[in-house]
């Protein structure tokens, strides 16, 4: 069944992929160059995917940080992966925070490179039962969200690989919104609901409000079959232009933005209040709920370089279905190499 159930999987991805194209390519691009704007600077755009990752870049969006007088940095927030996907391709901003297997795609089919890793692996099974191991899913409902995303892969992976997949029944939801409004409701369908998978922040926001807890972690089941490694989410990209006549600013940028998101680790509490009033965030509601999931340690922010989580980079995309990154799997000049020393404030 298993075996059936990803060859009726992968035509599915075949046709989405398709579609996708079809439906971008009717777009008018407009590439953005690094042009002259306000102040007479060069103008840096950078793109980001609500959530999570919004937190990397808060204080440097927050506290306007000036990380060359000569380039005037714009930021904005995107909500979901398709309008993600199609501002990359139409406005080809300077820098983007996106998931890992759309950095790859972006990469194979376009003129993107990594600079580092921003988020891992934030999935967790929460319940309201008393069930805290994958084997008591057995013969359970789950429902989830991103089907054909990173999140749904995962699930059926970590599920396969312990012998569940054919033992559990998975409720795919269109948006992990559509997950948490079953999750609170207690009901969906006409039956309960008492296992679903969520991400965080959502996590810690949803058990705020319902009986439900946080039991699994698949970031650590994920670890388990892979020697304690860890599976990047997030992903920071860099349009390769930059490597033509900006390179100061571009490892003066990655220098900042790490230094942006150990802030965010030290300081949950007063990034996540900024996060959640920037006017085009919605998927962080306040400080308190990144206090508690950064507290909790299931938001699992580390920054790291290209160079140094490369390994655990491939192996985790060895999983994933060839459509899903651009038909093939990275090169080396993917992973670009910073030798910068980290400057230690900007304050």
């Amino acid at each position: 069944m298993s075996s059936a159930y990803y060859k009726d999987m992968k035509q599915k991805f075949k046709k989405i992929i398709t579609i996708t194209i079809a439906i971008l390519s009717l777009a008018v691009f407009t590439p953005m160059t690094t042009s002259c704007s306000q102040n007479d600077n060069f103008s840096i755009q950078v793109i980001i995917v609500d959530g999570a990752p919004v937190l990397t870049l808060t204080q440097m969006r927050q506290k306007n940080i000036v990380v060359d007088p000569d380039y005037y940095i714009t930021y904005q927030v995107v909500g979901n992966p398709q309008a993600l996907q199609a501002s990359l391709i139409r406005d080809t901003p300077d820098f983007a925070i996106v998931p890992i297997n759309m950095a790859v795609a972006m990469y194979n089919n376009g003129d993107y490179r990594l600079a580092a890793i921003t988020g891992w692996g934030i999935q967790h099974i929460v319940t309201n039962t008393d069930v805290t191991t994958l084997e008591g899913l057995r013969g359970q409902t789950i429902h989830a969200f991103g089907e054909f995303q990173i999140p749904g892969i995962t699930l059926r992976y970590i599920l396969e690989h312990n012998n569940l997949l054919d033992e559990v029944t998975i409720v795919y939801h269109a948006t992990q919104l559509d997950v948490r409004n079953a999750v609170v409701l207690g009901t969906f369908g006409g039956q309960a609901v008492e296992f679903a998978m969520l991400a965080e922040p959502v996590v810690t926001a949803t058990i705020g409000v319902s009986d439900f807890e946080a039991t699994i972690d698949l970031q650590y089941e994920w670890g388990r079959l892979h020697g304690g490694a860890n599976y990047p989410q997030a992903a920071l990209i860099f349009h390769e232009r930059l490597l033509e006549n900006h390179t100061n600013f571009l490892e003066n940028f990655v220098s900042m933005a790490k230094i942006s998101s150990q802030y965010a680790i030290d300081n949950p509490l007063i990034v996540g209040n900024w996060a959640s009033n920037f006017n085009d965030v919605l998927a962080i509601p306040n400080g308190s709920v990144i206090n508690n999931a950064m507290q909790t340690g299931r938001l699992n922010m580390q920054f790291t370089l290209a160079q140094d989580a490369k390994e655990q980079i491939l192996a985790f995309l060895s999983i994933l279905p060839l459509t899903q990154i651009g038909d093939q799997l990275p090169s080396d000049s993917f992973f670009h190499s910073f030798s910068f020393p980290y400057i230690k404030s900007y304050e």
